[in-house]
């Protein structure tokens, strides 16, 4: 199957991740449903973009304890 740039959106709203398919051809897909209206993401979806395209695995991490991570050092030849 073929993808657009446009295919489908992700956003943040209301406090959760949503996902909007934009009138695709191919459509969007949420665990293997073609979906028809804005979909809640939780973590673990498996998003596919149109029939046999890609997939991607939608994750959730918390950043509330999250700490940058320590700058590296490289040695100098």
């Amino acid at each position: 199957g073929t993808v657009s740039r446009k295919h489908a959106s992700i956003r943040f709203e209301r406090g959760q991740y949503v996902l909007t398919d934009n009138n695709s051809f191919n459509g969007t897909f949420v665990e293997e449903t073609r979906i028809t209206a804005p979909v809640s993401l939780r973590g673990g979806n498996t998003i596919r973009l149109g029939l046999g395209g890609p997939s991607l695995h939608f994750k959730l991490i918390s950043v509330t304890n999250r700490r940058a991570p320590a700058p590296e050092a490289s040695a100098a030849d």
